[in-house]
Order: structure tokens, then sequence, then C-alpha cells
């Protein structure tokens, strides 16, 4: 029983905590009461319904059978009657309420077996066996534990939220910077020193690269995660492959922060030179060439995927249920899709110039974000390039602000 109890408190706790909540129905009924004769009729036995829609808080004591509760799921999914008597039953139409109610429920340790201490303190065990609880259930230490526990870390999905202020703090900074060089004739460079740089010149900018620098740390944290333990609800080759795309974000999101950090300790000393000069010194080695082609043609993969998936509006899926469902819905998807074509465009161009650059060994063809649209498509296209460009990374950057609103606790590890 005390197994039992706990399985189903675990099972309840995590479907409750994941997307699929809202459209959920839970029976949990007993094959035969097996105990006697109660005060009614010893046939008779209880059932649960667990889900938004059941009701709440009280016993509902209208007559069902086993047959009334497979014609409620038949109803609830469409299905036809199994049979003639499944058909003729009568749905548990007292058990639901109008209103879903979605709180999620948190499972809580049950007591053991008589004379024992609650289910789930730890007890010593010899060397090298196998540690148990209290009424000897080996203690879960899996990879989806680790999973379950982050998704319903408060102090994980605050500290994400925080990374993603910063990250769109970044790319506001960077459409800034993008439209001020087409429209005013401002110096700096459309790139992401360039941007980390304008907070640089006071006091106060500095302080708040080093919050960035925090929130990027953060960010770190919630892929390793995720490229540890987390994507448990795919298989195989597709859960590699997002595993190793968290595992890329790890290594961006860490130079971003280690470059905030940077600015912040030295201002805008800080700043280690223009693309062009990373160019120029990676073409300078013997292996130069290769390298940069290679990190051209992922950045140009990397914006293609970016470009197909903000298409699809698969960030949707990123989001919390409010977000999905309601009046937000549009203009979230409206600035989400164009702030992620505009970011692939942007990666596109840059990663088709660095393979250029490699191909004729000059580094001049690599720059920021403003450089290398005038040297694909002259000053005239250039100049109007960027002030899309610029104006969709400035909307990508309002995205990240929204989903760090609507963040999606029951995926925050897919």
């Amino acid at each position: 029983m005390v197994g039992g109890d706990l399985a189903l408190g675990k099972i309840v706790d995590t479907i409750s905590h994941s997307r699929w909540w809202k459209d959920s129905a839970i029976f949990v009924v007993q094959d035969d009461s097996q105990n006697g004769p109660d005060h009614v009729d010893g046939h008779r036995a209880t059932i649960q319904v667990i889900s938004p829609s059941a009701v709440h808080g009280r016993t509902v004591s209208t007559y069902y059978s086993q047959i009334s509760m497979v014609r409620t799921i038949e109803q609830i999914l469409g299905a036809e009657p199994l049979d003639q008597k499944v058909a003729a039953a009568t749905p548990m139409y007292g058990a639901f309420q109008a209103e879903p109610d979605l709180t999620p429920y948190d499972a809580r340790p049950c007591d053991g077996p008589p004379g024992s201490s609650p289910v789930g303190r730890r007890r010593p065990t010899a060397r090298g066996g196998v540690r148990r609880d209290l009424a000897g259930y080996p203690l879960d230490v899996s990879a989806e534990t680790v999973d379950d526990r982050a998704r319903r870390s408060d102090a994980l999905a605050w500290s994400v939220r925080a990374g993603l202020v910063g990250y769109a703090v970044v790319h506001l900074l960077l459409a800034f910077i993008a439209l001020r060089l087409v429209l005013a004739g401002g110096g700096g460079q459309a790139t992401g020193q360039g941007a980390l740089a304008l907070l640089a010149g006071d006091g106060v900018g500095r302080w708040t690269l080093a919050a960035i620098a925090v929130g990027f740390w953060a960010l770190v944290l919630w892929q390793v995660v995720a490229a540890a333990v987390g994507y448990q609800d795919r298989e195989g080759r597709s859960r590699h492959l997002m595993r190793f795309g968290a595992a890329c974000r790890v290594v961006t999101y860490g130079y971003l922060g280690y470059a905030c950090a940077g600015f912040a300790l030295a201002g805008r000393s800080a700043a280690k030179g223009s693309p062009e000069t990373t160019t120029a010194h990676l073409l300078s080695l013997s292996y130069g060439p290769w390298l940069v082609a290679a990190v051209g043609l992922v950045t140009a993969g990397i914006g293609v995927g970016l470009g197909v998936f903000g298409w699809r509006a698969g960030f949707v899926g990123q989001l919390d249920e409010e977000a999905r469902s309601s009046d937000r819905r549009v203009p979230i998807v409206l600035v989400g899709r164009f702030g992620y074509l505009a970011k692939a465009l942007a990666m596109v161009v840059i990663g088709g110039l660095l393979v250029w650059a490699a191909w004729s060994h000059d580094p001049h063809k690599s720059g920021g974000l403003d450089e290398s649209l005038y040297e694909l498509l002259g000053h005239t296209l250039g100049t109007v390039a960027v002030l899309v460009v610029g104006a969709g990374i400035g909307s990508f950057g309002v995205y990240l602000l929204a989903r760090a609103r609507h963040l999606d606790r029951s995926g925050i590890t897919s």
C-alpha cells in the first residue's frame, strides 16, 4: 500500500506539472474492495477522478459502476462504445465541473509500515550497498528525477528569467547600434562587443553589465542541466541532437557572460578588437582558412535552423499556457517570428561572408552586421537591410522579454 500510494502521488505530481495537465483525466479504482461488506453494500468501492475538470474537495455519492467509468473515458476520447452495455451506461457527469482548476498537485511522503518513520528519509547502508528509504525502496537519483526537480525548481526558473532579460538587453542594444549607424551616423559597430561597449562607458552601465553577466551564467547552468538530463520527452537521435544544441548554448552563454564580466571590470578597454582583426589572426595560421570556413558554415547552418524554427513558430511551445491561449499569443508570435527570421538572416549573411573571407584570404570580407550587409548588398540596399535586420533583432529582444514573463516551467529542460 505504501509503495502504491507513493507511486500514484508521483504520477499525478509529474503529470500535473506538465504541459499536458490541462487535457488530462486520471481514474483510480479498486478492482474489488475485498474487505467484507460496509454499511451500504459489500461490493461498493471508491473511485478517484483526478483532473483539472474534476470536482474538487467533495465526495460525489451518485451510484456509478466500472462500466460508467469506461463510458466516461470513451466520451472524453470521442471513441465509440465497446458494446451495448457500455453504450447504455450513464457517464460520470457529476464528477466533473465546467471551469477547470489547473492548480498542480505536489506529492507528499506517505507513512511507511507500522512503527516506521515517514517514507523519503534516507538511512545509511553498508559500503557499496544501494541507498534506500525507510520503506525499502531505492532512492531514485536517475536522470528523470533530476530533470523533474529542475522543472519544479523556483530558483532555476527565476534564474532563467533573469538570464533571458539580460540576453534581451544585449539584442536591444545591438539593434539600437545598427539603427543608429544608419539613421544618425553614430560611432560603433553592430557586433556583440559593440553592444556591450555601449554600456561600459559609465559606472551604472558597468554595474548593469555585471548583473547581465550573472544572468548569462544562470543560463549556462540551465543549459548544463538540459544537456545532461533534459529532453526526456524525446528518444534516440532526437534527444542526443537536442542535448548537443544545449551544450552549444552553454558555450555561447558562457562566452557572453565572460565578455560582460570583462567589460564590467575593465570598461570599454576590454574590447579585444573587431571581427576583421580576429579573422585576420585566424587566417594567418596554417589551418586558419579551414577553421574560418568551418565557423562560417556552422554559423550559416544555425541561421537556417533558426529561420525554420521561427517560421514554424516553434517557440510558442516555450511559453506558458497563458501566452499560448490568451490574446497575447498573436503579438508574441508576430514579434517572435520577425525576430527569429531577422536573426537567422544576419547569421546566414555573416556565416557566408566568413566562408568568402576564408576562400579569398581577405579578412575585410568579415565584419559586424552592418558591414556584412553593406559588403553583400551595396550601400543602398545594405542600408535598407540593416534597418530591417536591426528592427528584427530588436523584436527578438522583445520576444525574449515575453518569454521571461511567460516561461513554461513544465518545458524548462526540453
